[in-house]
Parts: C-alpha cells; structure tokens; sequence
C-alpha cells in the first residue's frame, strides 16, 4: 500500500436503510470513492433485526417504567 490518508467515516445515528442512505452512500459516495480509486464499504444497518428489535423494546420497557415511577 502506499503511502497516503486513511479516512474512515462511521455514522452511527442510522439504524434502517431508507431512500436518502441508499441513495447518498450506495450510489452517489461509491461513485465518488471509485472515481478517486478509493475503497468504499459501508455495514449493514439493523433494520428489523430481531436481536436489535429486543433491545430497543428493552429501552423502552426501562424508560416507560422509570416515566411511570416518576409520576407516582
């Protein structure tokens, strides 16, 4: 490899693909990557991962009880 930048975006406000993600990254940042002879790779979001899913349930479950705690 030569010598050169290393430049890693994570973005970790996402969790589902949706029009604008698929579009910016899968089209328009590969076009961009590939134009520069840059690697372009991006992970796959959560989506309706059942594992993700249970956890963000679990969140809620904490908040809605700490909530109701509150007001008693």
């Amino acid at each position: 490899m030569s010598k050169g930048w290393l430049y890693v975006r994570l973005d970790l406000s996402l969790i589902s693909d949706h029009l604008e993600v698929l579009y910016d990254l899968d089209i328009e940042a590969s076009r961009l990557a590939a134009a520069q002879h840059l690697a372009f790779a991006r992970t796959a979001l959560p989506n309706n991962d059942p594992r993700f899913l249970a956890v963000l349930a679990e969140m809620i479950r904490i908040h809605l009880e700490q909530a109701e705690k509150a007001r008693v």
